[in-house]
């Protein structure tokens, strides 16, 4: 997860010329963050390794399904400067 955050970051540099620190915040707190996150995930997934498979893929839905969400209010917010 975090690389995906510091992608996202050199994609907005390169191809869109963001560079202020506020238009890169989200992305930038996101590059540590979830270093947290993903080492909480990996925890969480070893305490229930041997646990109900439906509901251990129904929280990883959910996870990603929340993911997808940030990104997509990301891309409204953009959307909005733009026009």
């Amino acid at each position: 997860m975090p690389e995906i955050a510091t992608t996202k970051i050199d994609g907005l540099k390169k191809f869109y010329g963001v560079t202020q620190p506020e238009g890169l915040a989200y992305f930038a707190v996101h590059e540590e963050a979830d270093r947290t996150h993903r080492a909480a995930w990996r925890g969480w997934l070893e305490e229930h390794a041997a646990g109900n498979e439906e509901e251990i893929l129904a929280t990883a839905h959910e996870a990603l399904d929340a993911l997808w969400g940030a990104l997509d209010a990301v891309h409204c917010e953009k959307q909005k400067v733009i026009k």
